[in-house]
């Protein structure tokens, strides 16, 4: 299957029997909001920030449980992203960007190789520069406004990111089958939070509070328009969406 037939797939669903739920092993019921009161919205800036941060954060967790060959393998993907992250920059908001990078990239190592305890708060302490930077990067003519609203505004992200790392946890992770080594992350871009499960399964976790099947719709197909050409598709069967706000996943045969 290529791009364009997941593509046609997610707009042939119709109906919301096509869809089934689930928290971690077990199934749920149909929770799509029975009113389109909760429409599809684009996030904030602590929001977006907040995502990045429990991607780069999942995806460090990811590789840690696959063992040391594949942690190896991740360490060199964060490196390379963070790095042609600081080259890109057109002006240096930290004035000294790398020690922000290597400072990062120490303790993504300690968490990954050492026999260290590296807490969430530390993740996230060091990590999260790197997503204002990509923030910044987005939207360069509102950097200033970036700055302020991250430098008063870290505990809501941290806290928010924490939620979100939660759910992926609870909804998805707790998963009686899930084997970590068949977790397989956009590896060309580590902030998307987009991964495969066995190749078979495509999931998307979103914060987004719209619960509803339009919504189901929109979320895959931004999300499979925003996936890195590299990501393979080919032997997917199905779509997820995990639905960080409501610690629940909506999965969708193709």
């Amino acid at each position: 299957m290529n791009r364009l037939e997941i593509i046609n797939r997610i707009k042939d669903i119709s109906t919301e029997d096509r869809i089934s739920f689930s928290i971690g092993s077990e199934k749920a019921y149909n929770r799509f909001d029975r009113e389109n009161r909760n429409q599809f919205s684009q996030g904030d800036i602590l929001t977006d920030i907040s995502y990045m941060l429990y991607s780069y954060i999942a995806c460090a967790i990811f590789f840690k449980a696959q063992g040391s060959e594949k942690a190896e393998k991740g360490y060199s993907f964060f490196d390379s992203e963070w790095e042609n992250l600081i080259r890109r920059q057109e002006k240096d908001i930290f004035d000294n960007s790398k020690v922000v990078k290597d400072n990062a990239m120490r303790t993504l190592s300690a968490f990954l190789f050492s026999k260290e305890e590296v807490k969430l708060d530390r993740l996230m302490a060091k990590f999260s520069p790197l997503c204002l930077l990509k923030e910044i990067e987005k939207t360069p003519k509102k950097s200033r406004k970036i700055v302020h609203q991250f430098d008063k505004s870290k505990e809501v992200i941290f806290n928010q990111t924490l939620l979100f790392l939660r759910s992926l946890h609870h909804s998805f992770l707790s998963r009686n089958d899930i084997k970590a080594e068949e977790i397989h992350p956009d590896f060309q871009d580590l902030s998307s939070g987009f991964f495969s499960y066995k190749d078979e399964e495509l999931l998307f976790p979103t914060w987004q509070n719209a619960f509803t099947l339009e919504s189901f719709r929109k979320v895959s197909l931004s999300s499979l328009m925003n996936l890195s050409d590299s990501f393979p598709v080919s032997n997917i069967k199905k779509l997820s969406i995990i639905y960080l706000a409501k610690d629940i996943v909506a999965t969708a045969e193709l």
